[in-house]
């Protein structure tokens, strides 16, 4: 399954539409549930998102994935297809 149409853009309409759909502060309740999720994940270790995540979460998952790596830890990387999230170093 690609996951790649979930990817971090500079649309920010997802915001409002997680935002009625679970809240501002679960989007930052999930926010945190993935920062943990990534910042314990072991090198040579990753989420397979399509197997993991449920059908769902998939796209609030893959932003924030994105999201992380960017701002936080950019020795996680992301498959070509987003499928995977996957740690490279430790």
């Amino acid at each position: 399954m690609a996951l790649r149409k979930y990817r971090l853009t500079d649309d920010t309409e997802w915001i409002d539409r997680y935002a009625e759909k679970i809240g501002f502060q679960g989007i930052y309740d999930y926010k945190d549930k993935v920062d943990k999720a990534l910042d314990s994940l072991k090198k040579g270790r990753y989420y397979n998102i399509a197997k993991d995540v449920p059908d769902d979460m998939q796209e609030l998952f893959v932003k924030l994935c994105c999201m992380h790596i960017r701002d936080i830890d950019h020795d996680i990387i992301m498959s070509d297809d987003y499928s995977l999230v996957e740690r490279t170093k430790m």
